[in-house]
């Protein structure tokens, strides 16, 4: 019966439309060496001598530290949630290397450059401010706006002297845009918008309950906010991480191509390559019926090259040229040889 129902179906559910390949791949990191390393370790060596000065600008320091984690000055609980300037998406504030200084480092305290090998970089560490904010915040805010600043200042002025004479807040804000927020100080990242710096964070999380205040935004709008209500107590941290990649020199890469090079060229097949390769520390991997449909090799970002490659009308035993590719902080160079290769049908 099943061999009835296979004659009888195969050409509809069957039948392969494409050829499937199976390869061999070499997948090499391009790992910085020792000379490497050090390169970043004395600059940032010299970052925290920088910082120990008298009167140190420390927004001066982090601007011009090429730091891929860029200083703000804002106060964050160390469960924080902030936005990948990458993806767009939210992720955690901290990295977890990160976290166990910022928690232990008192203010002002410098923790010398450490290596995070799991992404390539190294990292220095200060505290700038350290102190306890509320858990909790509900506050009500009146938005204003104007092209004349002295319109906007009169506004302004006239609003909020009415507000401390008792008038009714929700009538007021009728004519304005206003609104109402409740957050967690864990997830101030959602309140950038009407909270734009330091100093007016400050003013949010320090304000006296149902007094009132204003936060500037530029020379064309205002915002005339009341503190509500506070609730519980977090540590806050204003940390400065001065975070670098470990580039590989241009000396290591050509190293580790041509020492990668010299393995490919000497080989004319498949059946060679995994002969050869046994003498070197580079490792065989398989990947099997890689198709049209296929999105990259061996689950690796950036392959689509060497995806291409092995589409291209290859034969059995062809090894392909060294592609690059990099993944989060890392190079890698990768190689393809075709295995075997199933056709259509």
């Amino acid at each position: 019966d099943i061999t009835n129902f296979y004659n009888k179906n195969k050409e509809n559910y069957f039948k392969v439309p494409f050829n499937l390949y199976d390869i061999f791949y070499i997948n090499q990191e391009i790992k910085p060496t020792s000379a490497d390393i050090q390169a970043v370790r004395s600059e940032l060596d010299e970052i925290a001598e920088s910082l120990k000065e008298e009167n140190a600008d420390i927004n001066d320091i982090a601007l011009y530290s090429s730091s891929e984690t860029p200083y703000d000055g804002f106060l964050w609980t160390i469960d924080a949630i902030t936005i990948d300037s990458e993806n767009q998406t939210y992720v955690n504030k901290f990295k977890e290397n990160h976290k166990f200084h910022v928690l232990q480092n008192n203010v002002g305290e410098i923790v010398a450059p450490f290596e995070d090998r799991n992404d390539n970089t190294y990292s220095l560490v200060m505290n700038v401010r350290k102190t306890t904010v509320p858990d909790t915040i509900k506050l009500r805010a009146i938005a204003i706006q104007s092209e004349s600043a002295e319109e906007l200042n009169a506004t302004a002025d006239s609003l909020l002297n009415a507000l401390n004479n008792k008038a009714d807040f929700d009538q007021i804000a009728k004519n304005y845009n206003a609104d109402t927020i409740e957050f967690k100080t864990k997830n101030f990242v959602y309140t950038m918008g009407f909270i734009p710096t330091p100093e007016a964070q400050n003013q949010v999380y320090t304000a006296k309950i149902n007094a009132y205040d204003v936060i500037t935004f530029g020379e064309n709008a205002k915002l005339i906010f009341q503190v509500m209500e506070k609730k519980g107590t977090v540590e806050a941290y204003d940390p400065l991480i001065i975070e670098r990649k470990i580039p590989v020199s241009a000396d290591t890469y050509n190293q580790e191509y041509n020492r990668l090079s010299q393995l490919v060229t000497s080989c004319k097949d498949v059946d060679e390559l995994q002969k050869n390769i046994l003498s070197t520390s580079y490792r065989l991997e398989q990947q099997r019926s890689i198709n049209p449909n296929s999105l990259n090799v061996a689950n690796k970002p950036g392959t689509r090259d060497l995806l291409r490659w092995i589409l291209g009308g290859r034969n059995v035993g062809e090894i392909s040229n060294i592609h690059e590719y990099i993944s989060g902080n890392k190079k890698y160079f990768i190689v393809a040889a075709i295995k075997e290769i199933t056709p259509e049908g």
